[in-house]
């Protein structure tokens, strides 16, 4: 008798124990179907849609973990300013609008290359901005300038096209050593840094970095010799300073980068009051411009540069 007790409550407990996980298994399933029920209703009510900027340089998406090189050619006149632009564009590739944008370039001031906000107003920006305001500040070392844009819809993109003064980058030059009656030639060729923030409601704050060039050209043609020059020279100096095992180690490593290369097409004013000084703007449609990407590893030994 004892021992059909014992089998009796045996047996209860294993029933309970599966009834139990029954219920338990019931019980996660029903929470699971509630999670993805609400899911569902919060995906088709865009509870989960987000926008998504991105930045683009010409056609080349820019990327904040990598600088980007830039490069302008100017044909120089004396008594002139030639004023560049930015062929920058600004992407939605979200799912919702994008809004409350602001994108801000800081130029280095001892160049002095950005373009106060008055001369901004040049028909050159109108026709690609129904809604936006223009800042330039100086702070520290730096000019900010400082856009505010209207919204842009999912698949939408825009043009910022910031102005400044162009400028060219390289330098041919020549110092007289007069005791000795001889002058020593140079070629120094600089980069200017400029760091882009664009920002926005829903979105994190993003920093691209840009090394600009400006060359001295008549045509694209001359802006590639140009860039092609620089490369081979820079190309050049690295190998002389490095040993085997530095610069093998820096050719296997190295990965290919892109330069957007741009021949602006320019419309001329004449400065009031003066006899022969102009300032070149770019013309209203940035498709005017010229513009070509390249690709380039400056650790080869043969081809550094193609487009």
């Amino acid at each position: 008798m004892k021992n059909k007790n014992i089998k009796f409550n045996t047996e209860m407990v294993i029933l309970i124990s599966i009834i139990s996980l029954f219920f338990t298994i019931v019980g996660v399933a029903m929470s699971y179907l509630t999670i993805r029920s609400s899911e569902n209703i919060a995906i088709k009510s865009g509870a989960f849609h987000k926008p998504n900027a991105i930045l683009l340089l010409g056609n080349e998406l820019l990327s904040p973990d990598s600088p980007q090189d830039l490069v302008f050619g100017i044909s120089s006149q004396p008594n002139s300013i030639f004023i560049g632009r930015l062929p920058l564009v600004l992407k939605n590739s979200g799912e919702k609008t994008l809004k409350h944008i602001s994108i801000t370039i800081r130029y280095p001031n001892i160049v002095n290359i950005a373009v106060p906000d008055e001369l901004s107003r040049h028909k050159v920006q109108g026709p690609y901005f129904k809604d936006f305001k223009r800042k330039v500040d100086r702070i520290g070392n730096f000019d900010y300038s400082s856009i505010y844009l209207e919204d842009i819809d999912p698949g939408r993109s825009i043009f910022v096209g910031d102005i400044f003064s162009l400028q060219n980058t390289k330098v041919n030059d020549s110092i007289t050593i007069e005791k000795q009656n001889f002058s020593i030639s140079y070629e120094l060729y600089f980069s200017i840094d400029l760091l882009i923030s664009v920002g926005g409601e829903d979105i994190q704050t993003r920093d691209y970095r840009i090394n600009l060039f400006g060359f001295d050209a008549k045509n694209m043609d001359d802006v590639k010799s140009e860039m092609k020059r620089y490369l081979s020279k820079t190309s050049s100096e690295i190998r002389r300073k490095s040993n085997i095992l530095q610069y093998l180690s820096l050719w296997l490593t190295e990965k290919k980068r892109k330069v957007v290369m741009v021949y602006p097409a320019f419309t001329q004013i004449k400065v009031p009051d003066s006899r022969d000084a102009y300032i070149f703007f770019p013309t209203a449609n940035p498709s005017d411009d010229s513009i070509l990407i390249g690709s380039y590893k400056l650790f080869r030994f043969s081809k550094v540069f193609s487009y």
